[in-house]
C-alpha cells in the first residue's frame, strides 16, 4: 500500500498540468498588451520629436526677435537724444553742424590751445577703471580728429597699466597725439599750467592760447574726492573750473567724463561760447536748463556742483575709426552697487575731479 502511494503521477497528468488553461492564456495576453502599451507610451514618436525641434527653433527665433527689438529701441533712443541735442543748440542760438567722421588735415585749422590728460593715477584705480580711462583717452583723440579746430592733445605720465592698455589697442601706435612718460610738470613750464578741477574756486572765463589745461585722468567712483585739486594746491599749480553752473542747471547727477570735459573745450575753441559748448556736449538726459531763462534760480551749495571725471562708462563719446570694435570687459563685482546707482539716473562713467 505504501509503495503504491509513492509512485509518480502518470505522464498524462503531468502534461495536462504543463498546458495553461484558457483563463491563464487570457491573463498572459492582457499583461503582454499592457506592457507593450506602456512601452509605446514611453518611447517618443516621430511626431513628438519633430514637435520638440519646432518648439526649439521657435524659441531661438523669439529670442532673436527680442534682441532685434531691443536694438531698435536703443537706436530710436539715440536718435531722439541727437534730435534733442540739436534743439538745445538751436535754443542756445547756434545750430552747429557736427560730423561723426574724422576730418582731413586740410579741413582743419589747428588752434594754439593745449590740453593734457594726466595719467598719474594707476595706483588709485582698479583694472576695470584703467580700461575706462584709456577708452576716454581714445575718445578724446577721436573728438580732436572730428573738430574743425583741433587742440594740441597730450597724454602725460603714461606708463604702467595705462600704457599697457593703450598699447594693446589695435593701431594705437599710429594715433597722432603727443604722449610722454614724464609728469606734466616736467613737460610744461609751471607758469603755463592750469589744472581743471571742480573743487577749484577759480572760474575759467576764457581759454588762453599760451596755457596748458590739464585734466586729471582718474576714474575712482568718488573714492578719492578732491585728490587732483589737493595735488595742484600742494604743487602750487594754478587751478580752475569750467563755468558750468554760471550758464546751466542740471536735474540729473552732475558728473562729467574726461572726454566730456575735453569735448567742451574743443567746442568752446570752435564757438567761443560756453553756453553753446555745454548744450552741444553734455547729454540732454541730464536735464539741462538754461540758467538765463530761469527766474530765482537757487545757488549751488559747492563751487561748481560738478565732478569732472568719476566713473566712466556710458556716453563716453564715439570711438575713433581706428579704435572701433574694441569691446570693454565688464567691471568686477565690487562695482555692482555703483552700477545700480548709475542705472537710476543714467549717469555716465566719469573721471573724477577733472572738470
Amino acid at each position: 500500500m505504501e509503495a503504491a502511494e509513492s509512485q509518480p503521477a502518470p505522464a498524462a497528468a503531468v502534461a495536462e498540468d504543463a498546458n495553461p488553461t484558457p483563463a491563464e492564456n487570457n491573463n498572459t495576453d492582457a499583461a503582454t498588451t499592457a506592457t507593450d502599451a506602456a512601452a509605446a507610451d514611453a518611447a517618443p514618436t516621430t511626431a513628438d520629436g519633430e514637435g520638440a525641434v519646432k518648439r526649439k527653433k521657435k524659441s531661438r527665433l523669439e529670442k532673436r526677435m527680442e534682441r532685434h527689438e531691443r536694438t531698435k529701441i536703443a537706436q530710436r533712443a539715440k536718435r531722439k537724444e541727437r534730435n534733442e541735442r540739436r534743439k538745445e543748440r538751436k535754443r542756445a542760438g547756434l545750430d552747429v553742424a557736427t560730423t561723426s567722421k574724422p576730418l582731413k588735415p586740410s579741413e582743419q585749422t589747428p588752434s594754439k590751445v593745449t590740453v593734457a590728460i594726466d595719467l598719474a593715477f594707476d595706483d588709485y584705480m582698479l583694472s576695470g577703471d584703467i580700461i575706462k580711462i584709456i577708452k576716454q583717452v581714445q575718445n578724446c583723440y577721436g573728438a580732436n580728429r572730428r573738430t574743425r579746430k583741433p587742440v594740441n592733445y597730450w597724454v602725460t605720465s603714461l606708463g604702467g597699466a595705462s600704457k599697457a592698455r593703450l598699447d594693446s589697442l589695435q593701431g594705437s601706435s599710429s594715433w597722432k597725439f603727443e604722449r610722454d612718460s614724464r609728469s606734466f610738470v616736467d613737460v610744461f613750464p609751471n607758469k603755463r599750467i592750469v589744472y581743471l578741477s571742480s573743487e577749484s574756486e577759480n572760474v575759467l572765463s576764457t581759454l588762453d592760447e599760451d596755457a596748458v589745461y590739464v585734466i586729471g585722468g582718474l576714474v575712482d567712483h568718488n573714492k578719492h574726492k578732491g585728490l587732483t585739486h589737493r595735488m595742484a594746491v600742494e604743487r602750487n599749480i594754478e587751478h580752475a573750473r569750467l563755468p558750468i553752473t554760471e550758464f546751466i542747471n542740471m536735474k540729473a547727477r552732475r558728473v562729467l567724463t574726461v572726454n566730456h570735459v575735453f569735448e567742451i573745450i574743443l567746442k568752446y575753441v570752435e564757438l567761443q561760447n560756453w553756453r553753446a559748448a555745454f548744450f552741444a556736449v553734455i547729454p540732454p538726459r541730464k536735464g539741462l536748463e538754461d540758467k538765463a531763462e530761469e527766474e530765482g534760480a537757487e545757488e549751488d551749495s559747492d563751487a561748481s556742483g560738478f565732478d569732472y571725471g568719476d566713473e566712466g562708462e556710458e556716453d563716453e563719446g564715439e570711438a575713433d575709426e581706428e579704435g572701433e570694435g574694441e569691446k570693454e570687459p565688464s567691471d568686477a563685482a565690487s562695482e555692482s552697487k555703483r552700477q545700480k546707482a548709475d542705472e537710476q539716473d543714467n549717469a555716465e562713467p566719469a573721471v573724477k575731479d577733472s572738470v
